[in-house]
């Protein structure tokens, strides 16, 4: 199923957004967005109890597969831990297709309360 939201973007940030009361983000979703160079990263209301495990991260790294017949992304938060933060996400949930990539790109963490982390994306794989 899909869903669509409304995005309004200020180059790499978001200026405002319909995702937060939208049924994924209702049913604890999270959604990825990109423009301008850059991914942002919507956190659903009942996941923002996530969002001090995301903010230590030393990077982000995207590791791309198939679960279940569904194509996935991993999240890395690395931190330089040997258990990093990380978030599993339906590629359904991007609004764009994912790049295998080594260029460092932002990723922009966002809650309903606005831009809360800033990161630097390593790579995609």
């Amino acid at each position: 199923m899909t869903y669509l939201y409304k995005i309004i973007n200020d180059g790499m940030r978001i200026k405002s957004t319909s995702y937060w009361d939208s049924p994924p983000a209702r049913l604890g979703l999270f959604a990825m967005t990109g423009n301008a160079g850059a991914w942002r990263l919507l956190v659903p209301d009942s996941h923002r109890r996530a969002l001090p495990d995301m903010a230590t991260a030393r990077h982000v790294d995207i590791e791309t597969g198939v679960l279940r017949d569904r194509q996935v992304a991993t999240l890395w938060f690395d931190d330089g831990t040997a258990t990093p933060f990380r978030l599993l996400l339906d590629q359904r949930m991007f609004d764009r297709a994912l790049a295998l990539s080594t260029c460092r790109q932002p990723l922009l963490v966002y809650s309903r309360d606005g831009l809360q982390q800033e990161h630097m994306i390593r790579r995609v794989t």
